[in-house]
């Protein structure tokens, strides 16, 4: 799976409407993920990035 043409997709889709009332369902939906695992895949990104700063800061 290409994840990083998902989160560009994403991000794009937010930016573009960044003025109006996004929900979670649309922006899900320009990845193809259902909003639940779209939401579980947020969260996953957010794990690896707090780990990547640990690391990065000698923390573990």
């Amino acid at each position: 799976m290409n994840y990083r043409k998902d989160i560009e997709s994403c991000i794009q889709f937010i930016e573009d409407h960044i003025k109006g009332n996004i929900t979670i369902e649309q922006v899900a939906s320009q990845s193809g993920y259902s909003p639940y695992h779209f939401v579980e895949f947020l969260i996953y990104v957010k794990v690896c990035l707090l780990w990547n700063t640990f690391e990065d800061a000698n923390c573990l």
